[in-house]
């Protein structure tokens, strides 16, 4: 099994970011078809960047062992 965990945010996995050649041809179409100048970038959110409120509720016992509450997690599902 890998080792390698998916991106939180976007598509494929963690240090896996998309060239800036193709990020720029996204871009160019994207504000080809929105009718605009161009997009500002900004810089991907980090997971220690992220504050996320506590559980609400806790898993049942029966399913803890699968299960968890874990901050990776709970952004990988959000």
């Amino acid at each position: 099994m890998s080792n390698k965990r998916r991106s939180f945010f976007g598509w494929g996995y963690e240090g896996e970011a998309v060239a800036a050649e193709e990020l720029a041809w996204f871009e160019r179409a994207w504000a080809q078809l929105f009718h605009v100048d161009g997009f500002d970038p900004v810089p991907l959110p980090r997971a220690q960047e992220i504050t996320l409120q506590p559980p609400r509720i806790s898993a049942p016992a029966a399913l803890q062992a699968f299960c968890t509450a874990e901050k990776y997690e709970r952004l990988l599902h959000c």
